[in-house]
C-alpha cells in the first residue's frame, strides 16, 4: 500500500515538472504579444528628378512589425505623427528603386545596383492611435508622401484586437500552475 503510494506521488511529481518547464518553454513565446500593425503598400514613381509615393493598399491587422533597429545611413525616411504633431515612430529605409541584380553564367557572377524608374513596395508599421500621420521624405529631404490614416474597424465596429487574449490565456496558465503546485503541496503535506 505504501510503495503504490509513493508511485503516485513519483507521477504526480513528474506531471508537476513537465507543466512547468512546459510553460518556462512557452512563456517566451507567449510574452511577445502581438500589436495592432498597419501594412502599407506604396507605388514608387522615380522616373523624373523628383520621386513621387502613391499609396495602393492599406491593411490594418494583429501582427509583428520589425524592429527596424538596423537601418541605412541614408535613404528614405519615414515619420509617424499624432494629431498634435508629436513624433511617435521614425525610420530610415534604402531607396526601394535601388537593387541590387545578380547573374549567374556558369562560373561567372556579374550584376550590380540597378536602379528602377518605378517599383512597388510595402511596409509593416506599428499602430500608435486611432489617427496617425505617416510622412515620408526621400533621400534630398523633399516630402514624397503623407497621409493620416484612422484605425480600420471591423464588422461589429470595434478595432482590430492587439493581442490581450493572449495576455489572458497566459494569466489563466500562470493562475493554473500555481493551482497544481498548490494541490501538490496539499497532497504531501496529508502524506506526512
Amino acid at each position: 500500500m505504501n510503495e503504490s503510494l509513493l508511485f503516485k506521488n513519483f507521477k504526480a511529481g513528474k506531471i508537476l515538472v513537465f507543466a512547468a518547464l512546459m510553460s518556462l518553454i512557452f512563456l517566451p513565446q507567449a510574452m511577445a504579444l502581438p500589436s495592432t500593425v498597419r501594412i502599407v503598400a506604396f507605388h514608387l514613381d522615380g522616373g523624373n528628378t523628383d520621386n513621387q509615393i502613391v499609396m495602393t493598399n492599406s491593411l490594418t491587422k494583429s501582427g509583428y512589425y520589425p524592429d527596424y533597429r538596423i537601418q541605412p545611413e541614408k535613404g528614405f525616411k519615414l515619420s509617424i505623427s499624432d494629431q498634435q504633431g508629436t513624433q511617435r515612430f521614425s525610420m530610415i529605409f534604402q531607396n526601394p528603386s535601388m537593387i541590387y541584380a545578380h547573374a549567374y553564367d556558369n562560373e561567372i557572377i556579374t550584376g550590380g545596383l540597378v536602379i528602377l524608374n518605378e517599383t512597388d513596395f510595402a511596409l509593416t508599421l506599428p499602430v500608435y492611435s486611432d489617427n496617425d500621420q505617416i510622412t515620408i521624405w526621400d533621400e534630398q529631404n523633399n516630402q514624397v508622401f503623407q497621409k493620416d490614416f484612422e484605425v480600420q474597424r471591423n464588422a461589429i465596429g470595434g478595432t482590430v484586437t492587439s493581442g490581450k487574449w493572449v495576455l489572458a490565456g497566459l494569466v489563466i496558465a500562470v493562475l493554473l500552475l500555481v493551482f497544481i503546485f498548490i494541490m501538490a503541496r496539499r497532497m504531501r503535506s496529508r502524506q506526512a
